[in-house]
C-alpha cells in the first residue's frame, strides 16, 4: 500500500500518535499501527525541503545579502572618509615641517 502525503511548510509537524490511533482503529493490529506510525514519522523528518520551501529560502538569503551588502558598503564609506580625513591630517603635518 502507497502512501502520498501532500507537501506541507516547515511549521508542519506530524504527530505519531494520531496515526497511531487512526491505524488502530481502522483495525491495524497494534505492531503494524506501531510500526507505520514510526514510519510516517521517519518520513516527515526526513523529506526533502518542497520547492516553496526553497524558494522562500532563496529570498530570504536574498534579503540577508542585500543587507549585508548596505552594511558593508557603508562601513566601506566611512573607513574611506576616516582615511582621507587621516591622509588629509598627514599632509598638513608634513608641509608644516617642510
Amino acid at each position: 500500500m502507497l502512501f502520498f502525503l501532500p507537501s506541507y511548510g516547515m511549521e508542519h509537524t506530524m504527530d505519531s500518535l494520531k496515526i497511531y490511533e487512526r491505524l488502530k482503529n481502522a483495525k491495524f493490529d497494534e505492531a503494524k499501527a506501531k510500526e507505520l506510525a514510526s514510519i510516517f514519522s521517519l518520513f516527515a523528518e526526513t523529506s526533502p525541503a518542497s520547492k516553496q520551501d526553497l524558494r522562500e529560502t532563496e529570498l530570504q538569503m536574498v534579503r540577508e545579502m542585500k543587507e549585508i551588502d548596505a552594511k558593508l558598503t557603508k562601513e566601506m564609506k566611512d573607513m574611506e572618509l576616516r582615511l582621507s580625513k587621516e591622509i588629509e591630517g598627514i599632509r598638513s603635518s608634513t608641509v608644516r615641517w617642510v
